[in-house]
């Protein structure tokens, strides 16, 4: 068994092999993964209270929903 993964190293290795099909994530970047893009959508949730009164969309949500789609 390897180094445990902490939260930057699971979420870099899970981007890094976003759109590669095969193999499988441990249990623990699969989580953290998780983890970070329910996060993101909290915080573009966020941004979106502040810029959706200017523009009218949700500009932030569509576009990390879309990111890590």
């Amino acid at each position: 068994m390897g180094k445990a993964m902490g939260f930057q190293d699971a979420v870099m290795q899970a981007l890094s092999n976003y759109a590669t099909f095969e193999g499988r994530a441990r249990r623990r970047e699969y989580w953290f993964f998780a983890l970070f893009a329910i996060l993101s959508q909290f915080i573009a949730s966020g941004l979106d209270l502040v810029v959706s009164a200017i523009l009218g969309i949700p500009l932030f949500r569509v576009i990390v929903a879309l990111a890590l789609l």
